[in-house]
C-alpha cells in the first residue's frame, strides 16, 4: 500500500452480504460543486504544494537566506487546507503534510536555484559533490 492508498480492508466470511458502494453526495466548498473524488484530489494537491514550500523552507534555512515569507505561506496553504477539508468533512492527513530534515534535493527546489542564480548568474549550477 502507497502513501496515497485508500482502500479499506475488513473480514469477510461466505455468505455475508457485500457492502455496497455508494458515491457520496457531491460537495460544495467555497461556490465550488467537488465530487467526493474531486475533493479529495484537490487535497492532494493542497498536500504536495504544502511539501513544496516547506522543502523551499529547508532550502532556504541551508542556504542561510531568510525564511520569513515562506514560512507565512506555509501556514496560509496548511490553514487552507485545514478548512477545506473541514467543509469537505474529509479527515485531514497531517502526517503526509511533514518533510523530515535533510530528505530533499535541493537543487529541484526554487530556493537553491534563485541562490545559484544570485551568486553565481547561471541557472544551471550543480552542487559540488563530497
Amino acid at each position: 500500500m502507497g502513501a496515497n492508498c485508500a482502500h479499506h480492508f475488513y473480514p469477510y466470511w461466505e455468505g455475508d452480504p457485500i457492502p455496497e458502494y455508494k458515491e457520496p453526495d457531491p460537495i460544495s466548498v467555497e461556490g465550488k460543486e467537488y465530487t467526493y473524488y474531486e475533493a479529495t484530489q484537490e487535497m492532494r494537491k493542497q498536500e504536495r504544494n504544502i511539501r513544496k514550500t516547506k522543502r523551499n523552507i529547508e532550502a532556504m534555512n541551508t542556504l542561510g537566506e531568510d525564511t520569513t515569507e515562506l514560512k507565512k505561506k506555509a501556514r496560509l496553504q496548511e490553514k487552507a487546507y485545514l478548512d477545506f477539508s473541514k467543509a469537505a468533512k474529509i479527515n485531514p492527513r497531517q502526517y503526509v503534510l511533514t518533510v523530515p530534515f535533510g530528505t530533499s534535493n535541493l537543487e529541484k527546489t526554487r530556493a537553491y536555484q534563485k541562490n545559484i542564480q544570485k551568486n553565481y548568474g547561471s541557472k544551471q549550477h550543480r552542487m559540488a559533490k563530497p
